[in-house]
């Protein structure tokens, strides 16, 4: 019975519980945000960062990971955010498809060609508006250090 006992708490100690997280966003960039204290990493796109600078269609640089983020700031506005993940990754940020309203905020970045699909984690990038980079991203996509 105590091994049994022992057995059950071991098993309670390692399981991941789910965090739902509804709250005003603060936007980091284009796949980051804060809920209150705790950190969010958007699930299913890897969006520039901040700072990151692209090349345009017209071969000059821009500003990308900030146009990014100001896309997001945009679909986000004034609305509460709601977020449901169970996941952390190595920085301690919670991994999680997040709405505003009804629209999946990564599903619409990714469509709006601001970063690829991760891998296998957007279902909808299975359809061929979602899972193909749009002109803006294969653009951007061409980096250069700043």
């Amino acid at each position: 019975m105590r091994c049994f006992l022992l057995l059950i708490l071991s098993l309670l100690s390692t399981t991941t519980y789910a965090a739902d997280l509804t709250g005003q966003a603060r936007i980091v960039d284009g796949d980051t945000i804060w809920i209150g204290g705790t950190k969010v990493r958007l699930h299913g796109i890897d969006a520039p960062e901040m700072s990151q600078e692209c090349i345009g269609r017209d071969g000059s640089p821009y500003r990308c990971g900030k146009a990014s983020t100001d896309s997001l700031r945009v679909l986000v506005g004034s609305e509460p955010v709601r977020c449901e993940g169970d996941t952390y990754d190595r920085y301690k940020r919670l991994i999680a498809v997040c709405y505003s309203g009804t629209v999946n905020l990564s599903a619409e970045l990714v469509r709006q060609g601001w970063g690829p699909a991760y891998p296998a984690s957007i279902n909808a990038s299975k359809s061929s508006s979602i899972g193909s980079l749009s002109p803006i991203f294969a653009m951007a996509s061409m980096v250069f250090a700043k």
